[in-house]
C-alpha cells in the first residue's frame, strides 16, 4: 500500500468546509438545515464586474497570463493601496494569487524552513496552523482573552518570540471574532518588533481580507500605514472574495517588499500559473463603483450583527463577550452550558454543543475548536434577515432544551 507523505498526514480538512459539507449533506435528506458556516457574502457579484467579465471573454482575452497577474489589474491595486492605506508599493511588489488563501499559502512557502516558527494569536482563522505546518514550520499558537478583546498583547508577543520565529500573522478585521486592532495596539506590536534583538528578521504576516466590512465608524488600519519603517518586514494580504462578493472568482492579491514578491511570483509560475484570466479582467473594473457595493453589504450586515447582539443577549447560557466590529460572524462562548445535558448528550465544550445544534435543530455552525478555542463556536450572519431570525430562535432553543 502506498504511503502519503508526512506533512499531509498531519493536516486536517477545513473545517469551515467540512460543516458546510455536512449542512449540505444533511439539506440533500429533506432536512431544513440552516448554514450559518461558510464566510461568504449572500449577495450577488455586482452587475459591473459581471459584464466586465462578459465584456473580456467578447474580446477574447482567454489566454495565459504573466504568472503574478495582469500589469493593469496591479496597477489599479497600486493606486487602491495609495488610496486607502497612503502606502507606495510598484507593481513589481504586488502579485495576483487563486484567492487570499493561496496568497497565505504561497508566502509561507517562499519563506519558511523546516522548524520556523510562526506565531499566531488566537482564535485564529482555521487554516493558519496547518498552512504553517504544509511549508515545513512549526505554528506557535498564543492564548489571547475574550475579556482583552481577543487581542494579542505587546506582552504576549514578546513572550512568544523565540531565536526561530520566522513570522507573525495578524488579521484584523479578524475571522473569526470580529476584533480590530486600533493604532494603538498595532504601534505596541510594532515597537516589540523594533527592539527585539531577532526583529529585524521577523516578517508579518496582515490578513486584511475584511478591510472595508468594520462597524460602529471604525476605520480598518493597516500595520504597514501605523510603522512604516517596517515596511520591508510587512506581506499585506488581500482579496476581491469578501468586499465584492467575489469567493468564486478566486482573486486575491498581496503586496510585499520586492524579493518576497519576487520569489511568490516565481512559486506561483511553477504552482498554479496565472489566475484565471476573465476573473482577473473583472476584477481590474470592481473599484469602479467608488465602493458602492462594499458599502451597502456593510449597511446590511451592521442590521444583522445588531440582531446577532440582541438574540444572543437573552440566551443564558451563551455570551458574546466581544460584539464584532469588522467581518460578518459572532464568535459565541458556551462556558454557561458546560455539564447541561439532554437524555445521553452531555454539553462539554463548544464542539459537543454545535454537533448538538446540528443533529437535533438543524442549525450547522462551525465549533471553536477549529479557531483554538474549544468553548465557543463561530456563526455567520452572512444570511437574509429572515433565516437568520429563525436561527437564532433555533439556537435558543437548543440552549434551552438542556439542564
Amino acid at each position: 500500500m502506498i504511503k502519503l507523505g508526512q506533512i499531509i498526514q498531519s493536516i486536517k480538512p477545513s473545517a469551515t468546509l467540512s460543516a458546510s459539507a455536512r449542512a449540505q449533506e444533511l439539506k440533500a435528506q429533506g432536512r431544513d438545515i440552516i448554514s450559518l458556516t461558510v464566510g461568504e457574502p449572500d449577495f450577488d457579484t455586482p452587475d459591473h464586474i459581471k459584464s466586465a467579465a462578459i465584456d473580456a471573454m467578447n474580446k477574447g482575452l482567454t489566454k495565459y497570463t504573466a504568472a503574478g497577474g495582469i500589469l493593469p489589474l496591479k496597477k489599479v491595486l497600486v493606486e487602491k493601496f495609495r488610496r486607502d492605506q497612503d502606502t507606495d508599493y510598484a507593481p513589481a511588489q504586488i502579485v495576483v494569487t487563486n484567492g487570499g488563501k493561496q496568497a497565505i499559502a504561497a508566502v509561507m512557502s517562499v519563506l519558511l524552513n523546516s522548524g520556523d516558527e510562526v506565531i499566531i494569536p488566537a482564535p485564529y482563522w482555521t487554516s493558519y496552523p496547518d498552512m504553517v505546518m504544509l511549508a515545513g514550520g512549526n505554528p506557535v499558537i498564543v492564548r489571547t482573552r475574550a475579556d482583552e478583546g481577543y487581542l494579542m498583547t505587546a506582552q504576549v508577543l514578546e513572550s512568544a518570540i523565540s531565536p526561530r520565529t520566522k513570522m507573525i500573522i495578524i488579521n484584523s478585521p479578524s475571522n473569526p471574532t470580529g476584533y480590530c486592532y486600533s493604532k494603538a495596539e498595532l504601534n505596541a506590536l510594532a515597537e516589540v518588533i523594533r527592539r527585539h534583538p531577532q526583529g529585524e528578521n521577523i516578517v508579518i504576516l496582515s490578513d486584511e481580507v475584511y478591510e472595508y466590512l468594520t462597524y460602529d465608524n471604525i476605520r480598518p488600519l493597516s500595520i504597514a500605514q501605523v510603522a512604516p519603517d517596517l515596511k520591508e518586514q510587512i506581506v499585506i494580504v488581500n482579496a476581491f472574495s469578501k468586499a465584492y462578493s467575489m469567493t468564486g472568482w478566486r482573486v486575491g492579491y498581496l503586496a510585499a517588499p520586492l524579493s518576497i514578491a519576487r520569489a511568490v511570483d516565481m512559486y506561483q509560475s511553477q504552482f498554479t500559473s496565472n489566475v484565471c484570466s476573465i476573473a482577473q479582467y473583472a476584477a481590474l473594473h470592481a473599484y469602479d463603483d467608488n465602493y458602492a457595493f462594499p458599502k451597502m453589504m456593510l449597511i446590511e450586515f451592521e442590521k444583522r450583527r445588531q440582531i446577532v447582539i440582541d438574540k444572543v443577549a437573552n440566551i443564558s447560557g451563551l455570551s458574546l463577550p466581544v460584539n464584532p466590529r469588522g467581518a460578518f460572524y459572532a464568535f459565541i462562548r458556551t462556558e454557561g452550558l458546560i455539564g447541561k445535558r439532554n437524555g445521553d448528550i452531555v454539553i462539554k465544550s463548544g464542539t459537543e454543543f454545535s454537533s448538538y445544534l446540528l443533529e437535533k435543530f438543524d442549525i450547522a455552525v462551525v465549533a471553536g475548536e477549529a479557531f483554538g478555542d474549544e468553548h465557543a463556536f463561530r456563526m455567520s450572519f452572512a444570511l437574509g434577515t429572515e433565516s437568520l431570525i429563525k436561527a437564532l430562535h433555533r439556537i435558543s432553543q437548543a440552549v434551552t432544551s438542556v439542564n
